[in-house]
């Protein structure tokens, strides 16, 4: 899956994640929320994609965040990734 269809399936709970002139824009508790469920759904049955952890890291904030940070960079670092560390 692409970014498009991750961004069509959270619109598709009402939320609207750009305004009109592209931008991401600030979520309110409850469509962080909805975006949060869409993707730990697809988080659960796609553990090897990181299209949502990206998404979730540009849109999610608290204690989501942290954990899908954690989920993106511990791989990572593990690996030893240069531009990780």
């Amino acid at each position: 899956m692409n970014y498009e269809t991750y961004h069509k399936l959270i619109e598709l709970k009402g939320v609207q994640l750009f305004d009109s002139f592209g931008k991401a824009r600030k979520l309110s508790s409850d469509e962080e929320e909805k975006v949060f469920e869409v993707l730990q759904y697809y988080r659960m049955g796609f553990p090897k994609v990181d299209a949502h952890i990206r998404i979730g890291l540009t849109f999610l904030t608290g204690k989501n965040f942290e954990e899908y940070l954690e989920t993106f960079i511990r791989p990572l670092l593990i690996k030893g990734v240069p531009s990780a560390i």
